[in-house]
């Protein structure tokens, strides 16, 4: 069954001068289950150690049976460099959110998240990020990441 489902991802990131935009749009599932998703986000530096970004999200779900999810969320994220190879970011998730079901509105659970990150060197990546969404645990997640040259990347994550 999993040959069925198809996933497809597009997204474009404009760079300007101390400002960005991010367009993301994706697409997964076939026959049963159709999942559509479009993104759009933007990025401002305040200062040269401190970044906000803001993002609004529309995600629609199509079942076979014709029912359908529609989703609008907004949330935030904050990054302050604290020094030439040590961040540090927090953010919030569904900040503004509307879930759409069969005729009726639902409040989304918000996420909070917070990460650390350390450049210990040009090539090597260590983060730490932790997650938690409203009325569950917190969920912690490490990751590791090497730079092999210009075009190649290893990247591992751990669920804790």
């Amino acid at each position: 069954m999993l040959k069925e489902l198809q996933s497809f991802n597009l997204n474009l990131v404009i760079p300007f001068k101390n400002f960005s935009c991010d367009i993301t749009g994706s697409y997964f599932g076939k026959e049963t289950m159709k999942s559509r998703q479009l993104a759009f986000g933007v990025a401002k530096k305040i200062d040269p150690r401190l970044d906000i970004g803001l993002k609004w999200k529309y995600h629609k779900i199509t079942f076979s049976n014709n029912q359908e999810t529609n989703q609008l969320s907004g949330g935030f994220n904050l990054s302050f460099c604290l020094s030439n190879n040590f961040s540090w970011g927090v953010g919030v998730d569904n900040l503004i959110n509307i879930l759409a079901e069969e005729n009726k509105a639902v409040q989304l659970k918000r996420v909070y998240k917070i990460g650390w990150g350390i450049d210990c060197t040009e090539d090597f990546y260590l983060g730490l990020k932790m997650i938690k969404e409203s009325g569950e645990r917190i969920q912690t997640m490490g990751a590791i990441q090497y730079q092999f040259g210009a075009s190649a990347k290893v990247k591992y994550g751990v669920n804790l």
